[in-house]
């Protein structure tokens, strides 16, 4: 029998696949063609059943699937480091109506969004979740970097540079979601801001929107303690509470922060099969039940909200553990904020079929992280060293549905020197 011609073969020395849970696999290959894993078994196995056009060996790596980054904002990638005393202010009050007008037009959100784009792709992250107004001019940065993408769509009562109701939102939005269709790697979602003033009838109209449209809901809840006595003081109920009463509480449903959450708003999440996002930069572990949700069957993804978009720093926020735990219990806390970051992201987001493990029929979205022979060697025990002191820079390749977006550090999709240039040009 002669092997089945592929496209990519990658030669692991060590693998977390992630699906099954808690395992790390050692000197295995991976069998890519057609953008997706047709096969994954030893050198020897995955060789004898497959002929590559091209054999990339990773024989200093740990191969994982691609982060996948639940809520962020690239569009305001190039305010990083500016304005920080304005942060307690709404970001849509922030961003969309700045003083400065170079903020609103669409060359600064390309900008920004292709900034932004590299250096998740530097650091490990094959898929995001955008908040942001959605231009087709950021559609087109997305399509572009290779990257796998959820851009939202905002709706809102507040009149910006880029609509005067919510009426103008939603039209904008539901234009856009005709305009990318079934594109493979991009999917539109719509994201209700400023709850607390939104109308019951716009938010009535939204739950429509997304039965018939089959379209995810993004919405940031539960952001601070004045967000939930805002909802009791106007509406009597909290904003869960509220959220399920208008129909908007389901498994297409996207909840990123949910500080402050109490035995009933935990039943809601948990009956209603919603998704949670963790943004670890907003809140120490200690103040958020990530791990009691999780226990409940309520699936806890990650974000990075503003500021930084290096998920593995995040991973390692999350996995900080207390010197009194057993080996095993970090064991499995590492395994478990990988999962965060990976497969729950993917669950999250409606792409659990396509991304956020490596399997046999899953798109290759895979990245590899080159192990320092001084800081991390020997390997003991590969999910807690990585989440321990991995760095960002150790991301050496990255792949999305099988198609190299960086290779030996140097991206592929997106010109570095020009995003430099650019960034230093729009600096005020």
């Amino acid at each position: 029998m002669q092997p089945t011609e592929i496209d990519t073969l990658l030669l692991c020395r060590w693998l977390i696949p992630v699906i099954p849970e808690d395992q790390v696999w050692e000197n295995q290959a991976v069998a890519i063609d057609g953008g997706r894993i047709v096969a994954i078994g030893t050198e020897a196995e995955i060789q004898r059943l497959y002929k590559p056009r091209q054999t990339i060996p990773l024989d200093r790596h740990l191969v994982i699937p691609g982060l996948i980054n639940s809520h962020c904002q690239t569009a305001t990638r190039l305010l990083r480091g500016h304005g920080e005393h304005q942060l307690s202010e709404s970001w849509l009050q922030r961003y969309y109506q700045p003083s400065d007008s170079r903020f609103i037009n669409p060359e600064f959100v390309v900008n920004s969004a292709s900034l932004a784009m590299a250096e998740m792709i530097k650091t490990g992250t094959t898929c995001f979740a955008d908040l942001y107004f959605a231009q087709d001019s950021l559609v087109d940065a997305i399509r572009a970097s290779g990257l796998r993408s959820q851009i939202s769509f905002v709706v809102s009562n507040t009149a910006t540079a880029h609509a005067n109701s919510a009426d103008d939102y939603i039209h904008s939005g539901l234009k856009l979601q005709d305009s990318i269709g079934d594109h493979p790697l991009i999917k539109v979602a719509c994201a209700p801001h400023g709850f607390n003033e939104l109308t019951d009838d716009i938010a009535k109209r939204v739950a429509i929107y997304r039965d018939e449209l089959d379209m995810a809901v993004h919405l940031p809840c539960h952001q601070n303690s004045a967000e939930i006595t805002q909802s009791t003081n106007h509406h009597g109920c909290r904003p869960l509470q509220r959220l399920n009463s208008l129909g908007l509480l389901a498994p297409h449903t996207q909840l990123a922060h949910m500080h402050q959450l109490n035995a009933e708003d935990i039943k809601l999440l948990e009956s209603t099969n919603s998704h949670v996002v963790r943004c670890p930069t907003s809140a120490t572990n200690d103040e958020y039940p990530a791990d009691q949700l999780i226990d409940q069957g309520i699936n806890v993804a990650l974000g990075s909200e503003g500021g930084s978009l290096h998920h593995l720093n995040h991973l390692q926020t999350l996995s900080h553990v207390a010197t009194t735990e057993t080996a095993e219990a970090v064991d499995q806390r590492c395994h478990r904020a990988l999962r965060m970051a990976t497969i729950n992201g993917a669950r999250t987001l409606g792409w659990e079929e396509q991304t956020g493990s490596i399997e046999a029929g899953k798109y290759a979205d895979i990245i590899a992280l080159e192990i320092d022979p001084i800081l991390q060697q020997p390997l003991y025990n590969s999910p807690v060293q990585l989440l321990g002191n991995a760095q960002g820079h150790q991301v050496s390749h990255s792949w999305v549905a099988g198609k190299p977006l960086m290779r030996e550090r140097q991206l592929l999709t997106l010109d570095a020197q020009n995003l430099s240039n650019l960034a230093t040009n729009w600096r005020p």
